[in-house]
């Protein structure tokens, strides 16, 4: 009952905020610049969404492999990867990502605890990029405070080794956790570096956008999707756009335009992937 009550206050708050921004903007517009992206940028943001993919099975396989002996076979990870973008897209909520215990071949616990941490990770990189980039947008503010905003963020990671205290029982796993901070860090500046490029590509279409702007914006409205208060990020990365684009000169309608085909390409299209392999392995459990 709690979590349908959430369900509803969430997707009741992204109509909200989608009508007020859909009010603002000039949705004709909006749609003329969707249809005007050239082939050719197409063409790059499918490329860089297919590298982001390998950032993100590179991160989830790191996370898979501190269960100690568990090894998956590629197609393992690579579907489980698909199938838990599917499960976080169709039920609004990061719980539902832990649905890819039932797909994976190892215990319901350990695979439990990759998950955590992937969603930890995922979470804290962004934080961390949004923190840089805020030592250099928000000038505005005290130096002293940004710096401390930036100190705390980047020491996070260390909790991990305060909780194999919390649970002894599963000590080895957050030792493991420790081990792979470093490079998921470095694979995830890879995943928000081909962000920025792909904000970059689509308001390059139409305007002119300098790629250091683009650089202290985007990190900030990924910022958006740690905001669990819209369904898959939806509205609040959109006001984040509008926002942050508006101080480099780029109207609503380019930063919605921007964003929303971030989302599909990103989000919309691997959870397709995932679905599709969701019904597959139903079907197949069937007939057998």
């Amino acid at each position: 009952m709690k979590k349908t009550v959430f369900t509803i206050i969430k997707l009741s708050i992204t109509a909200i905020i989608l009508f007020f921004i859909f009010r603002r903007i000039d949705l004709s517009q909006t749609i003329r610049l969707i249809t005007g992206i050239s082939a050719k940028t197409i063409l790059l943001l499918l490329l860089t969404a297919v590298l982001k993919q390998v950032t993100q099975f590179v991160n989830w396989n790191f996370c898979l492999r501190i269960n100690d002996g568990y090894r998956p076979e590629v197609s393992e990870t690579l579907n489980s990867m698909f199938i838990g973008s599917a499960l976080r897209f169709l039920i609004p909520g990061g719980h539902a990502t832990y649905g890819k215990v039932y797909y994976l071949n190892y215990s319901k616990i350990g695979t439990a605890i990759s998950i955590t941490m992937e969603k930890f990770m995922l979470t804290w990189s962004v934080l961390l990029f949004g923190a840089i980039a805020t030592m250099f947008y928000f000038t505005r503010f005290s130096l002293i405070l940004r710096i401390v905003i930036l100190t705390v963020v980047a020491i996070i990671p260390l909790l991990l080794s305060k909780v194999r205290f919390v649970f002894p029982k599963y000590s080895g796993y957050f030792d493991n956790c420790l081990n792979i901070v470093p490079v998921m860090t470095i694979v995830q500046a890879v995943y928000v570096s081909l962000t920025v490029l792909q904000y970059y590509m689509i308001i390059n279409n139409f305007v002119c956008l300098p790629f250091t702007a683009a650089l202290l914006a985007v990190p900030l409205i990924l910022t958006a999707n740690t905001i669990p208060i819209t369904y898959s990020g939806l509205g609040m990365r959109e006001s984040f756009s509008i926002y942050m684009l508006s101080n480099f000169g780029i109207s609503p309608e380019i930063a919605v335009t921007a964003s929303l085909l971030v989302f599909m390409i990103n989000a919309v299209i691997p959870a397709i992937i995932g679905i599709i392999l969701i019904l597959t392995s139903s079907i197949a459990a069937k007939k057998k």
